[in-house]
């Protein structure tokens, strides 16, 4: 309904005429009138007053529904995250923009929103993020959740590192807190934390450093020094890709790898490198069937699911990010049968085993 409509409607409630209530407004009964036809609009200063005589919220007045509102927002959000998770991410973000033209307020929809074209851009190689910078400085100016602020903060700051801007990078970066400051942190110890709440509190913080730990291990090999020469020898490097492997089995000895299973598969993928250019075949053949153990597991495990192993028992969250739209088994087997890299062990009779593996696994998603 309109905002004369409303007026109108509270009105008669109140058993009132409109001169009774623009002798209230100190205005003339044809103003009353005009806004009642929607000819025109109560000036804003007159809104608290209107407020005031039918003892009713702004919002009612302004005819909006915040609790509508709130459960369009939540749905706009819930259907981009499941484009998200797919790896639509172009189609994640017209959803989004979608949403922020029928909630222009909304911090929530705002900060997905950029994050969601962090991702568009940067997959597409765009340099020019300020679109994306636009809405983070808003939630930083005016949202008063601090969880939204944080988060507008990182995707400000890979906004910034992606458009090449290292400088503003580290500004914003320098505005988050330190690790030591955290909530997770400050939780681990408090004192009263016990019994179920206490458990998985303390597994997020655990589930946190535990992705932390390993994507930091996987950066580590790579790592160039001041002159461009590799900080690493080949050798050293499959010792600490393989020591991603051995953590990750180690923590997770009944196979339920949860989201670590992705950083297992980082961390084979580059063993399989790494011995093709050395023309290592049967170390690369391991590494593929070790790898391929993992992209089984990610096809099939349920990310709704509890885990099972000591560390993470009973804990559960959501699945990765399927680039592309693809699962893990078609990348892999992308690979195997497309990339020249492969072809040298393409027809291993231990390749085409665990290819006919993914091709099942596959299939059956």
């Amino acid at each position: 309904m309109t905002i004369g409509t409303n007026i109108r409607t509270l009105r008669q409630k109140q058993n009132m005429t409109q001169e009774q209530l623009a002798e209230l407004l100190h205005i003339s009964p044809s103003a009353v009138s005009q806004w009642e036809c929607d000819r025109v609009l109560p000036d804003v200063t007159q809104i608290p007053v209107l407020s005031g005589i039918f003892h009713v919220s702004a919002d009612v007045i302004l005819g909006i529904d915040r609790e509508r509102d709130s459960e369009r927002i939540e749905e706009a959000l819930a259907a981009a995250r499941e484009h998200i998770h797919a790896g639509e991410f172009r189609r994640a973000a017209e959803l989004l923009e979608e949403a922020h033209r029928r909630h222009p307020t909304s911090f929530r929809i705002m900060e997905q929103l950029a994050n969601v074209l962090v991702c568009v851009y940067s997959r597409e190689g765009k340099r020019e993020y300020d679109d994306v910078i636009r809405l983070c400085q808003k939630i930083l100016d005016e949202c008063t959740d601090s969880m939204l602020r944080y988060r507008a903060l990182v995707t400000m700051a890979q906004a910034y590192s992606y458009a090449g801007n290292r400088e503003e990078m580290r500004r914003t970066a320098d505005q988050m807190p330190p690790m030591e400051y955290s909530r997770e942190a400050f939780m681990l110890w408090h004192w009263d934390m016990k019994g179920k709440e206490g458990l998985e509190k303390r597994q997020d913080y655990l589930y946190d450093m535990l992705i932390g730990l390993t994507e930091v291990m996987g950066i580590l090999p790579g790592m160039l020094c001041d002159d461009g020469k590799p900080v690493y020898s080949h050798t050293e490097r499959i010792t600490m890709y393989g020591q991603i492997v051995s953590l990750i089995e180690l923590l997770f000895p009944d196979g339920d790898y949860c989201f670590l299973a992705q950083e297992a598969i980082v961390a084979c993928s580059m063993l399989v490198n790494i011995c093709m250019h050395r023309g290592d075949t049967e170390d690369a053949i391991r590494w593929l069937q070790k790898g391929g153990e993992f992209v089984r597991y990610a096809d099939t495990y349920c990310p709704d699911a509890p885990h099972t192993s000591p560390v993470l028992k009973g804990y559960g969250q959501h699945g990765w990010i399927r680039e592309n739209g693809q699962n893990k088994s078609d990348e892999l087997l992308q690979y195997l049968r497309e990339d020249p890299d492969s072809a040298p062990i393409r027809n291993d009779p231990r390749i085409q085993e665990l290819m006919k593996a993914l091709e099942k696994t596959a299939s059956a998603e």
